[in-house]
């Protein structure tokens, strides 16, 4: 149910949010059919104020009530996708090669499910991300990231 209407409201929002010159980063919703937290990031190069939250929150809102994709009631949040940004696809990571990054895994490799380290390659057409981590070299599927965020003040 989750990944439906996370792609319906990316429908509905991308075209408005890229409409007034921003670029939809991600949504997330917690919550159920009947309502919950919509939370939709936006991004531009040269960065996201209040007032762009604002504007785009305004604009998404009248839409949003009109489309109604939600059956409940629920709050919604716009914000940029911050210094230590998390990542809703893997194109995204392309420009930040050489960043040092977290992710969580949704299976263990290794025993482990929590990973740190320096991205060093996107493969898109594979969905895998190239890690350096302690000193070497690990691969793994972008399917089998259940999350994954810039350590800005690591890099």
């Amino acid at each position: 149910m989750n990944d439906e209407l996370i792609k319906k409201l990316e429908e509905i929002i991308s075209k408005a949010v890229d409409s007034l010159g921003y670029e939809l980063w991600g949504i997330e919703f917690s919550g159920s059919e009947r309502g919950g937290i919509l939370r939709i990031y936006i991004d531009s190069p040269s960065g996201i104020s209040i007032s762009d939250c604002t504007e785009v929150s305004k604009h998404l809102d009248v839409l949003l009530d009109v489309e109604d994709p939600i059956a409940g009631s629920y709050i919604m949040e716009v914000s940029s996708p911050g210094l230590e940004r998390k990542f809703f696809s893997i194109k995204q990571l392309e420009k930040y090669i050489g960043k040092e990054m977290s992710m969580k895994l949704k299976i263990p490799i290794e025993e482990r499910k929590k990973w740190r380290g320096c991205l060093r390659h996107v493969n898109i057409p594979n969905n895998e991300l190239t890690f350096e981590i302690d000193g070497e070299e690990k691969i793994f599927q972008w399917q089998h990231i259940e999350s994954i965020k810039l350590l800005y003040w690591k890099s």
